[in-house]
């Protein structure tokens, strides 16, 4: 969506939400690759107020009413227990009510939700000890506002969607017909996956025989879906809820790690320069444990490290599946970037297996 076409939306949005005022100044705002995100500017009494309006992409969210109706679960809950002013309410981020009551509104354009827009910073890679602990403490810190809260009464938007037994049993139907020939150069990767299946889907089966239980987990817990505040290096807030359905705490944390505490980026070529940053796992680690020791079960606790592993494991999965299919659901910048990419999760992987008991040990520090 053009900015001249979001500009005349903007009155029809306003008047649906009966916000007051005039607007004095609207603009894109954001980095993200899916919806369309507006920061809006209004005089009021001489007072100003900024919003962020955003156009939900319904051709990724095939059903963004559903993904609307759990983040208002989550909001209504949060509101209810701790107050609508609390630190609780304002650490997740809400959308605000449309004059009909829902936390959206519709038109000819698409479905769009609105929510204050808040000052701060977000990182897409982070190499501050300070920014690693706080934003474990804040992801953990959304597992403890929400830990009460039934998971069952959220829908689950991505069915399966860290389910990596059947993620691993689809990948070998793949490998099987092998439809673009390339399963020749990565009998490596393939024989890397075979070998472990089983030790990674440990989690699912866990959960199966209801040692795990499932919470309302985030499910994105990438470092850029926390907004910190530059001065201190404290969160914020927990940003980006489209993902939020019921699932294992230890998917949260295991993706976190995966994507953050890695050397280097997720398709690095040079697998020398691949591993996990112990300093980054462990702070990150102090951060989660310090929010989450309340309700973590002593289970839930010894998956932490099973989890980062597992999690590193089903991206290969399914980098190394996309490759084999034909590249159709990754964006890639070359013919070989998913082979790349699953080749850098293994190495990855394979570094976190050897260090799986030190991993273990950094957990129990902080959760005794």
């Amino acid at each position: 969506m053009t900015e001249e076409i979001f500009k005349q939306n903007i009155d029809e949005i306003t008047d649906l939400y009966g916000f007051e005022g005039r607007v004095i100044g609207a603009a894109p705002v954001g980095n993200g690759h899916i919806n369309d995100t507006y920061k809006v500017d209004f005089l009021a009494d001489g007072e100003h107020k900024s919003y962020v309006y955003q156009r939900v992409n319904d051709y990724v969210f095939k059903n963004p009413d559903v993904i609307m109706n759990n983040i208002k679960i989550v909001s209504d809950y949060i509101t209810e227990k701790y107050g609508e002013d609390s630190e609780e309410a304002g650490m997740i981020l809400s959308f605000e009510k449309a004059k009909d009551g829902n936390n959206f509104v519709k038109n000819s354009a698409g479905l769009w939700r609105v929510s204050k827009y808040i000052v701060g910073d977000s990182y897409d890679t982070v190499s501050d000890a300070r920014v690693l602990y706080n934003t474990g403490f804040a992801f953990g810190k959304f597992q403890n506002i929400l830990a009460d809260l039934d998971a069952n009464l959220l829908t689950e938007t991505i069915p399966d969607f860290h389910n990596t037994k059947k993620r691993t049993e689809r990948f070998f139907e793949a490998v099987a017909l092998d439809e673009h020939g390339r399963c020749a150069e990565c009998e490596k990767e393939i024989a890397f996956l075979d070998k472990h299946r089983n030790d990674f889907s440990r989690l699912v089966e866990l959960h199966e025989c209801g040692i795990l239980p499932y919470r309302v987990t985030h499910n994105d817990t990438k470092f850029n879906n926390i907004l910190i505040d530059k001065e201190t290096g404290k969160p914020i807030c927990v940003l980006d809820l489209d993902t939020v359905m019921p699932g294992l705490v230890a998917y949260d944390f295991g993706d976190a790690i995966r994507a953050g505490a890695n050397y280097t980026a997720e398709d690095e070529t040079d697998l020398s320069k691949v591993g996990l940053n112990f300093e980054y796992y462990e702070q990150f680690t102090r951060g989660f444990i310090t929010s989450t020791k309340d309700f973590l079960t002593v289970s839930e606790k010894d998956s932490l490290a099973l989890s980062a592993m597992t999690m590193t494991y089903e991206l290969v999965v399914r980098f190394l599946h996309d490759y084999i299919d034909g590249d159709k659901y990754f964006r890639i910048a070359h013919e070989k970037h998913n082979l790349e990419r699953a080749r850098c999760q293994m190495r990855l992987c394979e570094d976190m297996m050897a260090n799986y008991g030190k991993m273990c040990g950094a957990v129990d520090k902080y959760y005794n």
